[in-house]
């Protein structure tokens, strides 16, 4: 059974109007099944559910085993290009200065989630991007956390700016939300390269804790 065999049963169908709930999909899973399902039936509603929690736990993945290009995002890379890497990034510092190593880009621009979907967690996500902040050709830019809408312009704008003289990619490590802003800004350029850093282990005995809010989207 795939992802893409469990969305054949939408495939005869005019026009969809459907609900996801986002909250527990990793985000190279996310990025992957709305590329399937936007494949099959592109005249869609998507509501979105996600269900922000009260706590992180200290760490939620530790290492990582490779960085690997996204299924649908492989982009257009120009050789005469330099390369900028878009991070919107979480808590995972080490995660985000592998993923640097990885890619060897000219420029990062490391984005952080400013509104956050709880105002603590944009504090733990400032101390924990200083460290990767203080690299070389390394800036910082402020992108919505809590808001696809937002952070697909934010994603975009960057896209417009930068896309004639840099080959672009993006890598997803904040909220779900923002994910899917953009997976949103993302398909719409197909120079455009998206990449998942897969994490060596993850935190599965206390990644998260609680609800503290429930965030309804529209696509």
């Amino acid at each position: 059974f795939s992802l893409r065999d469990g969305f054949q049963v939408l495939k005869n169908r005019d026009s969809l109007d459907i609900t996801v709930d986002i909250t527990t999909f990793n985000r190279e899973a996310l990025l992957v099944s709305f590329n399937i399902l936007y494949s099959i039936n592109n005249d869609i509603t998507t509501r979105i559910l996600y269900a922000s929690p009260k706590e992180h736990g200290e760490w939620l993945s530790s290492g990582h085993r490779l960085v690997r290009n996204v299924i649908g995002f492989a982009g257009i890379q120009n050789s005469s290009k330099p390369t900028l890497l878009v991070i919107l990034s979480g808590f995972e510092q080490d995660r985000a200065i592998n993923t640097i190593e990885e890619i060897e880009p000219a420029k990062v621009l490391m984005g952080i989630g400013d509104p956050p979907t709880k105002e603590p967690f944009l504090d733990k996500n400032k101390q924990r991007q200083e460290l990767v902040l203080n690299r070389q050709d390394t800036e910082r830019f402020h992108f919505p956390a809590d808001s696809i809408e937002g952070s697909e312009k934010a994603v975009g704008e960057i896209i417009s700016e930068y896309s004639k003289e840099y080959n672009i990619i993006l890598s997803p490590m904040s909220t779900k939300l923002s994910t899917l802003g953009m997976w949103n800004a993302a398909r719409n350029s197909e120079e455009v390269q998206v990449i998942y850093t897969v994490p060596g282990e993850y935190n599965l005995e206390n990644y998260s804790t609680g609800v503290d809010s429930i965030y309804i989207s529209w696509l």
